[in-house]
């Protein structure tokens, strides 16, 4: 509907603009008084222009835009990871993503709560994150997180898979106008808390989304 509104907006611009009335009145030409109603109606689609070029915040452009492609370095999915986000609505979303580390992969399913605000705004997470053993058995312990939850079954078999609970906060940039419109940039930090292991455990995560 949103596209379908535009293409309108900017034909009748076109139509009332370019297309000027006269009248013929003893050999001369008179330019006709313009109607309000279509004064109207053009400062309508100027409106509409505009706002389909620029968004106000960034819950407009979530409310607007519902799905998010992104990558990310660190946090839930290991040392890095690729992100499908869609909002449910203009505050709140959910995320799914797979990553990979060195002898191991992840997945994760968050939710994520913004909150309103130009350009650079804040946000929560809170979700669920599962690190196993995807190839070399001893390729895990360059993980500094798996190092400090596997327990010794583990280490001698190489085979593992860890859950953890994660919560995070961050700050969130988009790029609400212009040729790229919808970009983002967040970093944020988490933690993460293994089911089996009480510690918790701090990261840190950077990546980019982009709406559309």
């Amino acid at each position: 509907m949103q596209v379908l509104k535009l293409f309108f907006s900017i034909g009748l611009v076109l139509i009332v603009t370019q297309v000027p009335a006269f009248a013929q009145d003893s050999g001369s030409v008179t330019t006709v008084k313009q109607d309000p109603m279509i004064q109207s109606a053009v400062n309508y689609a100027h409106t509409e222009l505009d706002q389909s070029s620029h968004y106000s915040s960034n819950l407009k452009l979530r409310e607007d835009r519902k799905i998010g492609l992104g990558t990310q370095l660190g946090g839930g999915l290991g040392v890095a990871g690729l992100d499908l986000e869609i909002n449910v609505d203009a505050e709140n979303s959910v995320i799914a993503g797979v990553g990979t580390g060195t002898g191991y992969g992840t997945f994760q399913v968050l939710w994520r709560h913004s909150f309103e605000g130009p350009y650079l705004t804040p946000y929560t997470t809170a979700g669920w994150s599962r690190w196993y053993n995807s190839s070399s058995p001893s390729e895990y312990k360059n993980s500094l997180i798996l190092d400090r939850v596997l327990n010794d079954s583990d280490r001698a078999s190489g085979r593992f898979g860890v859950d953890f609970l994660t919560v995070s906060a961050g700050m969130q940039y988009h790029q609400l106008s212009g040729d790229l419109m919808g970009l983002s940039f967040f970093a944020e930090f988490a933690l993460l808390s293994a089911f089996s292991n009480p510690s918790i455990i701090p990261t840190g995560t950077l990546g980019s989304i982009y709406y559309f």
